[in-house]
C-alpha cells in the first residue's frame, strides 16, 4: 500500500517542477512585541519578517494566537484594549491575509487574552484558550466557523488552571493538548469537559534544561505526527512527541521572540466533494506536511465501508462534471490510478491510512493535487466524491 502511493505521488512532483521552488520555510509566527508576520525555517532556526498587520485599533493587543483551518486560511486571535483594571479585554477573531501582510476583523468572540488556538482536523472548529491576569482561571472556548458563534465555553480545571497554559495544537485524532509554563510540561485536554474531566499532564515535562516559565508557543509539527513548541528562554524551537510529552530541540532562533505560530499552507483541502449514502460527503485529508525524509500520512474517511476508492493524481485544481452535481477537481488526470480498499462497514465507516516516508529528492515547491472517487452503489451515481486535496512539498 505505501509503495505505490509514495511512487506514483512523486513521480508527479517531480515533472510538476516547472514552477520555481519555494524556501523551506514550514511555520509562520508573529512576534510577541508588534504584530509583525515572520516565515520560520524551522529545521535551519531561521526566521524572516514579512511585514506587519494593522489591526481595529491602535492600541490593541497583538495576535496572541494563531491557528490555520484546512482549507488553508490563517485566522488569528487578538484583544481590545481595556479602560479599567477590573474590565477584561475582548478577544477578536481576525483573517490573517500572508500575502499583504494583512488583518481584516471577523468577529468579538470572547472576554479574556489569547493564549492559544488550534483546528479541531475531525471537524473543522476552532479551539482557543482566553485568560485574565485577575481572573485565574482560564477558559477552553470553541468557534464553529459554520454558524459564525462561539459554542461553548467552559473553564478549565484547578490543576490546569494552576499551570500557566500557553498554547493548543490538536493531534491527527482530534485530541488537544496544551502546554504548561510551571512544569514545562506537555499537557492532555480533555475538549469534552476541561473543568472536570481527564486532562493530565503527558510524561513527568519535554526534559531537562527546557524552560517554558518565560513563556511559550505550541502548534502541530508541519512535518506531522507530533508538536512544536518554542521556548522563550532560550529562544528555541523544540519537537514534542505527544505520547510521552519529552521534547527534543530542533533548531535556536534568533531574532524576536515568538508570541503565537502556525503550520504554513501545505495541505489545503478544495472543492466541495460529492455526497455518498446517507448523504455522507467522505474526505480526503494529509497528517502533516510532505518532506524529504520525513513520515507522512493521507487518510480517506466517511466513506462507503467495505468499497473501493479510486486515488486521481493531477498536476492542478479543475472543475470536470461527471454527473448529477458531481466534479472531478483535479486536472489534469494522470493516467496512473491507485485502487484502495476501504476498512469499516456501512455507510459513511469507511477509512484507509495511507503512511509513507517521502524519499529524498524531492525539492521544496513541488506540488500535487489528489481527489478519491468512492464506489457507492447506494446513490444514483454509483460512487461519491472526495474533496480536492493539494500538497506542496516542503
Amino acid at each position: 500500500m505505501k509503495r505505490p502511493i509514495r511512487t506514483l505521488v512523486l513521480s508527479v512532483a517531480a515533472v510538476s517542477l516547472g514552477a520555481a521552488a519555494n524556501a523551506a520555510d514550514d511555520v509562520v509566527a508573529f512576534g510577541s512585541i508588534t504584530p509583525d508576520l515572520f516565515r520560520i525555517d524551522s529545521k535551519a532556526g531561521q526566521q524572516a519578517p514579512a511585514g506587519s498587520v494593522t489591526l481595529t485599533h491602535p492600541s490593541e493587543i497583538g495576535i496572541g494566537a494563531l491557528a490555520r483551518t484546512t482549507d488553508g486560511k490563517l485566522w488569528g486571535l487578538s484583544a481590545a484594549p481595556v479602560i479599567s483594571q477590573i474590565q477584561k479585554p475582548t478577544a477578536r477573531l481576525y483573517a490573517i491575509d500572508e500575502a499583504t501582510p494583512g488583518a481584516a476583523f471577523v468577529a468579538d468572540i470572547g472576554q479574556g487574552v489569547p493564549v492559544g488556538a488550534a483546528v479541531d482536523p475531525t471537524d473543522g472548529s476552532l479551539w482557543f484558550l482566553l485568560t485574565f491576569t485577575d481572573h485565574p482561571v482560564p477558559t477552553l472556548n470553541r468557534y464553529d466557523f459554520a454558524t459564525a458563534s462561539v459554542t461553548d465555553v467552559k473553564p478549565v480545571s484547578v490543576a490546569l488552571s494552576q499551570q500557566a497554559l500557553v498554547g493548543l495544537a490538536f493531534d491527527a485524532s482530534g485530541q488537544l493538548y496544551s502546554l504548561s509554563t510551571q512544569g514545562s510540561a506537555l499537557w492532555r485536554i480533555d475538549k469534552v469537559d476541561p473543568t472536570n474531566g481527564g486532562s493530565a499532564p503527558v510524561g513527568t515535562g519535554l526534559g531537562a534544561g527546557i524552560d517554558l516559565l518565560s513563556g511559550g508557543a505550541l502548534t502541530s509539527d508541519p512535518f506531522g505526527g507530533g508538536m512544536l513548541a518554542y521556548e522563550v528562554a532560550q529562544q528555541r524551537l523544540i519537537e514534542v512527541d505527544p505520547s510521552t510529552g519529552t521534547g527534543q530541540v530542533r533548531s535556536a532562533l534568533p531574532g524576536p521572540d515568538v508570541l503565537a505560530m502556525a503550520p504554513v499552507e501545505c495541505a489545503t483541502e478544495y472543492g466541495p466533494g460529492c455526497v455518498g449514502a446517507i448523504f455522507v460527503t467522505p474526505r480526503l485529508r494529509a497528517d502533516g506536511c510532505p518532506s524529504a525524509g520525513v513520515p507522512f500520512r493521507l487518510m480517506i474517511e466517511d466513506a462507503l465501508g467495505g468499497s473501493t476508492a479510486a486515488l486521481l493524481i493531477g498536476l492542478g485544481a479543475g472543475s470536470l462534471p461527471i454527473g448529477l452535481g458531481c466534479e472531478v477537481v483535479v486536472a489534469p488526470v494522470l493516467p496512473q490510478v491507485v485502487f484502495l480498499p476501504l476498512g469499516g462497514v456501512g455507510a459513511g465507516q469507511g477509512s484507509v491510512v495511507l503512511a509513507t516516508v517521502v524519499p529524498p529528492g524531492v525539492p521544496a515547491g513541488a506540488a500535487v493535487h489528489l481527489q478519491a472517487l468512492v464506489a457507492d452503489p447506494n446513490v444514483q451515481l454509483g460512487m461519491s466524491a472526495t474533496n480536492g486535496l493539494r500538497l506542496e512539498f516542503l
